[in-house]
């Protein structure tokens, strides 16, 4: 009897926590557990997280590792020394050396420290004829001649011409001028050196008469050569102050380059 009535409990008991289990399920279904995912931290906020990023405090692109290129030399900002200029890779992104400052850079510049032309390697030409003034044996006369000086032909024509000259008020070459000119003309050929012609007859108080005169006569002599085959781009002509207005010889020549 005694063990009928404990079997008959654990049975009742078993049968009410079975129960309850079920319906606990049924009611109450278990907590779902949220994955946990780690945290990225991206203090720039470029979209690239700080441990990939170069420059994790400065926002960048991924080209650059996270890094930024302000003045846009494709030299990122972390190994570029002057960030506000562009530059080259060859000076760390700073721009090139340029001593003298006349547009040709140090490492092609074979006179840094002196102002010169890019066409002659950063060199200087005082006198304008192409010859960079270390070669040039006559560096403050233009010449035609490789050596940077004029050729016997020409250099007998520099200064004031007393073989040049008009009939009296007039622009009109007198013809004892044809000579020299032709001559002139001769030694300028086809070479590229220029001539300034100047005619001198005005003085500084002339009127304007006078000036106009000046000024077709030094253009009646670049009409003669022009004539005799030389490139009118080859010569100027041009009226100055001259010292004596009654002077027989006005006309004065000078090369000035190339």
């Amino acid at each position: 009897m005694r063990f009928f009535t404990l079997s008959h409990r654990f049975h009742h008991r078993f049968a009410a926590t079975f129960a309850a289990t079920v319906l606990a399920s049924a009611c109450c279904p278990a907590p779902i557990v949220a994955e946990t995912r780690p945290t990225i931290v991206d203090q720039d906020n470029d979209g690239i997280a700080d441990g990939d990023d170069r420059c994790p405090t400065v926002a960048g692109v991924p080209e650059f590792g996270g890094c930024a290129d302000t003045d846009g030399d494709t030299i990122p900002d972390d190994v570029d020394r002057c960030i506000d200029e562009p530059g080259t890779v060859e000076d760390k992104g700073c721009k090139p050396a340029d001593t003298d400052g006349d547009g040709v850079i140090d490492a092609q510049d074979a006179c840094a420290s002196e102002k010169g032309l890019p066409n002659l390697g950063g060199c200087p030409d005082r006198d304008g004829d192409g010859v960079k003034d270390a070669d040039d044996k006559c560096a403050d006369q233009a010449g035609s001649e490789a050596d940077g000086c004029l050729s016997a032909g020409l250099s007998k024509f520099v200064g004031v011409s007393a073989d040049v000259t008009f009939d009296r008020k007039k622009a009109t070459l007198k013809k004892s001028s044809q000579k020299a000119l032709d001559e002139l003309a001769t030694a300028m050929g086809a070479g590229s050196v220029r001539l300034a012609v100047t005619d001198l007859t005005a003085t500084a108080d002339a009127d304007d008469e006078t000036k106009a005169l000046s000024q077709a006569r030094a253009e009646a002599v670049k009409a003669y050569l022009v004539s005799k085959g030389v490139d009118a781009g080859r010569i100027d002509a041009k009226a100055a102050t001259g010292e004596d207005a009654k002077a027989k010889t006005t006309i004065s020549f000078a090369f000035v380059g190339r």
